[in-house]
C-alpha cells in the first residue's frame, strides 16, 4: 500500500500531491484508513480534496516528528556544568578532582 510519509520525504509535499491526484478517491480513503488520519467515518464523508488534503498534512506532521531521530553530523552538546571546557578549568586552577580535595 502507498506510503505518503515515506514519499514526501523522497519526493516533497507537492510531488505528494501530484501522486495523490492520479489515484481514484477509493483509493485515497483506504490510503487515509490505513494511516488513520481520521476517523473512518470521517473519511468516509471527505471528498477527494479533503482527502489529499489530509493526507499531505498527515505525512508532512509525521514527517516532523520523525526529524527528532533523524542522525545528524553534528557533536552531541555536552553538560553545560561549571568544569566541562577543559580551557576553562585551566583559566580557573579546577582540578580534575571531582570532590575538590
Amino acid at each position: 500500500m502507498f506510503d505518503p510519509v515515506a514519499f514526501i520525504s523522497k519526493h516533497g509535499p507537492d510531488a505528494l500531491r501530484q501522486e495523490l491526484a492520479d489515484k481514484p478517491t477509493s483509493e485515497l480513503a483506504e490510503i487515509g484508513r490505513l494511516h488513520r488520519v481520521a476517523s473512518p467515518k470521517a473519511i468516509k464523508g471527505m471528498d477527494r480534496d479533503e482527502l489529499t488534503a489530509k493526507l499531505v498534512a498527515h505525512a508532512k506532521q509525521k514527517l516532523s516528528q520523525g526529524g527528532v531521530f533523524l542522525k545528524s553530523d553534528s557533536k552531541p552538546e555536552q553538560p553545560r556544568g561549571e568544569h566541562s571546557n577543559p580551557e576553562k578549568q585551566a583559566e580557573t586552577g579546577a582540578a580534575a578532582d571531582p570532590a575538590g580535595t
